[in-house]
């Protein structure tokens, strides 16, 4: 917006027939379409650097295909389809208007509405694609805490084992030489206070 408003008809000194109070509401709906259209699309890739690789490479056939550069209705049939759904090509079509015949924003009602269409269009399925995320992320981070809240169960299990397995091998009257590793001196200090009082006895 600030390219075409200042550099294309400031310092290059193009004629602009039209208003540029309408131009500007023009570019501003243009932008707002294009942001939850970019959100949306922007969120079916996993990797940043494929989407932005996607971007690059389609933004010049998106143009050519917006009836720009090539006459809309020569194209075929399912890249009209494709165009439409394109906030571009109403844009492209509004600001010809506006800036080469000094039409007004309100002239062209249709390709304004069709504007506004794909501006609610975007936002909607932005909205869905979001909140399915949203909810997807959360049922994630559930699981991840359940997951979590088994393993401190076992492992408070696996404690209480260790404690009971070798309470009972150090203190067991079944196994009174045995000696586990690490705590056969508690065995040799047990029975060396019974062999000192068995002495004094």
């Amino acid at each position: 917006g600030f390219f075409f408003l200042n550099v294309n008809y400031k310092l290059l000194n193009l004629p602009m027939r039209g208003s540029g109070f309408e131009l500007s509401l023009l570019l501003l709906l243009f932008i707002v379409t294009l942001i939850p259209m970019a959100q949306f699309i922007g969120s079916l890739f996993k990797s940043q650097l494929l989407c932005l690789q996607m971007m690059a490479f389609s933004t010049y056939p998106i143009f050519l295909i917006t009836g720009y550069s090539w006459p809309f209705e020569s194209l075929p049939l399912a890249l009209q389809w494709l165009s439409n759904l394109l906030p571009t090509t109403p844009f492209i079509v509004l600001y010809t208007a506006i800036v080469q015949s000094g039409a007004s924003l309100w002239d062209n009602p249709s390709v304004l509405l069709h504007l506004i269409l794909l501006f609610s269009f975007y936002s909607t399925i932005c909205f869905i694609r979001l909140k399915y995320l949203t909810v997807k992320s959360y049922e994630l981070w559930v699981m991840s805490y359940e997951l979590w809240i088994v393993n401190c169960e076992l492992w408070n299990v696996k404690c209480e084992l260790w404690v009971s397995f070798n309470h009972y091998t150090i203190y067991s009257k079944h196994s009174p030489w045995f000696q586990p590793r690490g705590y056969g001196w508690v065995r040799i200090s047990h029975l060396s206070v019974q062999s000192a009082k068995s002495a004094r006895g």
